[in-house]
Protein backbone atom coordinates (compact mmCIF):
# COMPACT_ATOMS: atom_id res chain seq x y z
CA UNK A 1 0.00 0.00 0.00
CA UNK A 2 1.13 3.53 -0.68
CA UNK A 3 0.14 6.93 0.62
CA UNK A 4 0.29 9.79 -1.85
CA UNK A 5 -0.48 13.50 -1.68
CA UNK A 6 -2.33 15.89 -3.97
CA UNK A 7 1.08 17.37 -4.78
CA UNK A 8 1.99 14.21 -6.69
CA UNK A 9 1.44 13.98 -10.43
CA UNK A 10 1.44 10.71 -12.32
CA UNK A 11 1.93 10.21 -16.04
CA UNK A 12 0.68 7.16 -17.93
CA UNK A 13 1.37 6.30 -21.57
CA UNK A 14 -1.12 3.97 -23.24
CA UNK A 15 -1.27 2.88 -26.89
CA UNK A 16 -4.80 3.10 -28.28
CA UNK A 17 -6.78 1.42 -29.66
CA UNK A 18 -6.11 -1.05 -26.87
CA UNK A 19 -5.80 -4.78 -27.57
CA UNK A 20 -5.43 -7.05 -24.57
CA UNK A 21 -2.56 -9.14 -25.92
CA UNK A 22 1.21 -9.45 -25.55
CA UNK A 23 3.73 -10.14 -28.28
CA UNK A 24 6.05 -13.05 -27.61
CA UNK A 25 8.45 -13.54 -30.51
CA UNK A 26 6.42 -14.75 -33.48
CA UNK A 27 3.10 -15.11 -31.63
CA UNK A 28 0.60 -13.18 -29.55
CA UNK A 29 -0.93 -14.26 -26.23
CA UNK A 30 -3.78 -12.79 -24.20
CA UNK A 31 -2.82 -10.68 -21.19
CA UNK A 32 -3.21 -12.30 -17.79
CA UNK A 33 -5.00 -9.21 -16.44
CA UNK A 34 -6.38 -7.18 -19.38
CA UNK A 35 -7.72 -3.67 -18.81
CA UNK A 36 -11.48 -3.42 -19.06
CA UNK A 37 -11.50 -0.64 -21.66
CA UNK A 38 -14.72 -0.16 -23.63
CA UNK A 39 -15.21 1.16 -27.15
CA UNK A 40 -13.49 0.84 -30.50
CA UNK A 41 -12.25 4.29 -31.47
CA UNK A 42 -9.34 6.16 -29.91
CA UNK A 43 -11.71 8.68 -28.32
CA UNK A 44 -14.10 6.03 -26.93
CA UNK A 45 -11.27 4.02 -25.42
CA UNK A 46 -9.51 7.05 -23.91
CA UNK A 47 -12.78 8.14 -22.31
CA UNK A 48 -13.38 4.63 -20.94
CA UNK A 49 -9.83 4.42 -19.56
CA UNK A 50 -10.33 7.67 -17.67
CA UNK A 51 -13.94 7.19 -16.51
CA UNK A 52 -14.02 3.42 -15.94
CA UNK A 53 -10.50 2.75 -14.65
CA UNK A 54 -8.65 5.85 -13.40
CA UNK A 55 -11.48 7.77 -11.70
CA UNK A 56 -12.81 4.76 -9.72
CA UNK A 57 -9.23 4.21 -8.48
CA UNK A 58 -9.22 7.74 -7.02
CA UNK A 59 -7.45 9.70 -9.74
CA UNK A 60 -8.52 12.87 -11.51
CA UNK A 61 -7.40 13.92 -14.96
CA UNK A 62 -5.13 16.92 -15.42
CA UNK A 63 -4.36 16.54 -19.11
CA UNK A 64 -4.58 14.01 -21.91
CA UNK A 65 -2.86 14.30 -25.25
CA UNK A 66 -2.29 12.15 -28.31
CA UNK A 67 1.25 11.58 -29.59
CA UNK A 68 2.79 9.15 -32.10
CA UNK A 69 4.31 5.93 -30.82
CA UNK A 70 6.88 4.54 -33.23
CA UNK A 71 7.66 0.85 -32.99
CA UNK A 72 9.93 -1.57 -34.79
CA UNK A 73 8.76 -2.68 -38.19
CA UNK A 74 8.91 -5.99 -39.97
CA UNK A 75 9.27 -7.29 -43.50
CA UNK A 76 6.31 -5.16 -44.63
CA UNK A 77 7.36 -1.82 -43.09
CA UNK A 78 10.49 -0.35 -41.51
CA UNK A 79 8.43 1.00 -38.61
CA UNK A 80 4.83 1.43 -37.52
CA UNK A 81 3.24 4.54 -36.05
CA UNK A 82 0.54 3.95 -33.44
CA UNK A 83 -1.56 6.41 -31.43
CA UNK A 84 -0.22 6.85 -27.91
CA UNK A 85 -2.08 8.65 -25.13
CA UNK A 86 -0.17 10.54 -22.49
CA UNK A 87 -2.35 11.08 -19.42
CA UNK A 88 -1.37 13.36 -16.53
CA UNK A 89 -3.29 12.73 -13.31
CA UNK A 90 -3.47 13.53 -9.60
CA UNK A 91 -5.04 11.81 -6.64
CA UNK A 92 -8.49 13.22 -5.87
CA UNK A 93 -8.10 15.69 -2.98
CA UNK A 94 -10.57 13.83 -0.77
CA UNK A 95 -8.42 10.65 -1.08
CA UNK A 96 -4.99 12.26 -0.76
CA UNK A 97 -4.42 11.19 2.83
CA UNK A 98 -5.79 7.68 2.27
CA UNK A 99 -4.05 4.65 0.84
CA UNK A 100 -5.18 4.05 -2.76
CA UNK A 101 -3.04 1.11 -3.83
Amino acid sequence: KAVVSTQSTGIIALVLPYHGSVEGGQSWAPQKEPLKIKGYSYEQQLSSFILDILEPMGFELNLATKVPYLCTGDIQARYYSLSDSLVSLNVKPELASESIM
